[in-house]
């Protein structure tokens, strides 16, 4: 199966494991009907199932169809793409997706808490030597 992002770019995918992350594209893969020589486009060399998702640029699709195979992860900490992410998840009810993203997002939160912490106690700290020294 071909999933084409709104930016044009193409990704072949496995229809099994988009079917079994996802019951909208489980339903989604099942209506969808094969190419045939009478009905492709002319323009197009491949005989392919064509699915098109026209929410997400290339980038977005790239990562979620990582988070989807069965491999390591990738770490994403742009929280536009993890929007973006989130988003495609609910609308694909993609389970696997929703998680990845929260436990991005508690990542990103505890990284984000520790630095506050660690830049505020320092001036903190030197606040309290000046009161001490003053």
């Amino acid at each position: 199966m071909i999933l084409r992002s709104s930016d044009g770019v193409d990704f072949r995918v496995m229809k099994a494991v988009l079917a079994a992350s996802s019951p909208v594209f489980q339903d989604m893969t099942t209506l969808a009907k094969p190419l045939t020589s009478e009905n492709k486009d002319k323009s197009s060399e491949v005989l392919a199932e064509w699915l098109s998702i026209v929410v997400m640029y290339a980038s977005n699709l790239d990562k979620l169809l990582c988070i989807l195979y069965p491999f390591v992860s990738p770490k994403v900490q742009d929280l536009e793409i993890l929007s973006g992410l989130l988003c495609a998840g609910q609308k694909y009810d993609m389970d696997a997706i929703i998680d990845h993203v929260r436990a991005e997002l508690r990542d990103c939160i505890n990284r984000t808490m520790v630095a506050l912490l660690w830049r505020y106690m320092h001036l903190l700290g030197s606040i309290d030597w000046k009161m001490k020294h003053a």
